[in-house]
């Protein structure tokens, strides 16, 4: 990866980690700049970029899933015969400085580096949130699985930050049902989130600037 900074180990404390988050909008955050993030609006961001209110505290299933990530790697990479590094560092996009990514593991085989996002998504969402949904909005039967969009923008933002070109996305279902997503980077959509998070942490930098001034 060479088109990236290392900022910080999230291993070294969630705060230190939480902290240099508000400098970039990170790939879990993106969504939120186009209103495609179910658990946080943009306004929501703002705040915390604005340092006006906490990010909101691990719920149960955020505290399962992380403790979970390592499990499902490593059996993901027995299963499928697959090399896999946990990663769990911050990076910071050299090309598009407002962006920043943390990812949970990088996979290795003969065509290169492989962005990989692990979720833990509750038995529940193989027909919710996972479902592919027709034209009147209901999930298609028989049930045919997709990942979620913020999701989706989650991985583009990844192998944007990274300067790679594949990422997928391990998904393992009420504990037991692991399913794999392949997310192909799209240039139009990635050109389109360089542009709003520029402009938004751009809003905030000046924000924050006049705050200073004023006191």
């Amino acid at each position: 990866m060479i088109n990236c900074t290392a900022i910080f180990d999230e291993h070294a404390g969630r705060d230190g980690w939480l902290e240099a988050r508000k400098s970039m909008v990170t790939a879990s955050d993106v969504a939120c700049l186009f209103g495609l993030n179910p658990y946080k609006t943009r306004d929501q961001l703002r705040m915390e970029k604005l340092g006006l209110a906490d990010e909101d505290p691990a719920t149960d299933a955020m505290f399962w899933g992380s403790e979970l990530e390592g499990s499902v790697l490593a059996g993901y990479a027995k299963k499928y015969g697959r090399i896999v590094r946990r990663c769990g560092i911050l990076f910071r996009s050299n090309e598009t400085p407002a962006l920043g990514a943390t990812l949970d593991a990088i996979e290795y085989d003969e065509a290169g580096e492989t962005v990989l996002e692990v979720k833990c998504p509750g038995a529940w969402a193989k027909s919710n949130g996972w479902a592919a949904k027709g034209p009147d909005g209901k999930a298609i039967k028989p049930i045919q699985r997709i990942v979620p969009m913020h999701y989706q923008m989650q991985a583009q933002c990844a192998m944007y930050v990274t300067g790679l070109h594949r990422a997928r996305v391990v998904a393992l279902f009420g504990g037991r049902d692991l399913e794999i997503f392949e997310v192909t980077r799209n240039a139009d959509a990635l050109d389109l989130m360089c542009k709003e998070a520029t402009a938004f942490m751009s809003e905030i930098q000046t924000a924050l600037s006049e705050v200073q001034h004023v006191a």
